[in-house]
């Protein structure tokens, strides 16, 4: 299920300094982005852009790029607007950018509120796809008091704000602004199996036998009932060499 991970990250980034690769056509970008609780923190990260010697440092960009969540941050670029260039307005504040997301389920703590997904991205610079985990907030609580927590082993999708990083292992932590799952055939989700036997659904069409049915001579409806039968009196066509003895052929 790995080919389904991804993760990027779209929202305002800082470039300190670009730099032209020699070997093809993308530049080389060192930068910052804001996060935390109200986004005073400065994470510092590299970056790589096609066709980026337009962006003339120091410079504010919004970009959208694939967001590798490890020790040492990378953003492969694919599409930015300029901001800002030069100087920043006074009354200017910047949000913490937005990570969405494909992955999987591998744990969570419905009272501590959180949810571990181990997700991947592609790497420009090392031209490899990275795996790494990201954590999500359930926060505020009141917000997901009725939704449930998903499934270990599902396939989920996540989004939300870069909030903080692990210090110990450097995992990324994001508020939760939504998510969803779907659990594939072959996971071991450790749910408990039902012990409730389906029921046969009847085919369309098909009545309870009229011979043998109270209800149906006495001209009453049924459970069993789903349609317009193929062989309702009114719909048939009359045979006269054998005359209807029963009452209940006889009724409309």
């Amino acid at each position: 299920m790995e080919t389904l991970y991804a993760c990027y990250l779209t929202g305002v980034v800082q470039v300190d300094e670009v730099e032209k690769r020699t070997t093809n056509k993308h530049h080389s970008l060192q930068g910052q982005v804001s996060y935390g609780h109200n986004n005073e923190a400065e994470l510092q990260l590299t970056a790589s852009a096609f066709y980026a010697g337009s962006v003339a440092p120091p410079n504010l960009i919004f970009a959208h790029a694939a967001f590798v969540g490890t020790a040492k941050v990378h953003l492969s670029i694919s599409s930015w607007n300029t901001m800002f260039q030069g100087s920043v307005p006074d009354n200017y504040e910047r949000k913490a950018p937005i990570v969405t997301g494909t992955g999987k389920v591998t744990d969570y703590n419905e009272e501590a509120a959180w949810i571990s997904f181990q997700t991947a991205a592609w790497n420009r610079e090392t031209a490899a796809k990275v795996v790494f985990d990201i954590i999500g907030l359930r926060l505020p609580a009141a917000r997901y008091r009725n939704t449930p927590m998903p499934v270990r082993g599902a396939i989920a999708n996540f989004t939300g704000p870069l909030h903080s990083q692990n210090s110990i292992n450097n995992a990324f932590t994001i508020v939760l602004d939504d998510y969803t799952w779907a659990v594939p055939p072959n996971a071991n989700t450790n749910s408990v199996p039902t012990t409730s036997t389906p029921r046969k659904r009847p085919a369309l069409g098909r009545r309870s036998d009229s011979r043998t049915s109270p209800s149906s001579v006495n001209g009453s409806s049924t459970g069993a009932e789903a349609g317009p039968s193929n062989s309702s009196p009114t719909n048939a066509a009359p045979n006269p060499s054998r005359p209807s003895t029963s009452a209940a052929n006889t009724l409309a």
